[in-house]
């Protein structure tokens, strides 16, 4: 499949929509907040803990079991 070049014609509205997707992102960033990380970071360990459930619970009460 091929594409058309963009043309002179297209060119301010690509720009358009450039600066409109970079104000968007920006503004994401922001809206984020502080906690994003951590959010992120959490999401990421639930990825992993989560299909090794039981490994997880059984470490858990193990380290417990040891540091009692």
């Amino acid at each position: 499949m091929n594409l058309p070049l963009p043309t002179a014609d297209l060119a301010p509205a690509l720009n358009d929509h450039v600066r409109s997707l970079s104000r968007h992102l920006a503004q994401c960033r922001i809206d984020q907040g502080r906690f994003f990380g951590v959010s992120c970071l959490a999401t990421d360990m639930h990825g992993w803990m989560a299909p090794r459930f039981v490994t997880t619970l059984a470490l858990a009460l193990l380290l417990i079991a040891l540091a009692s």
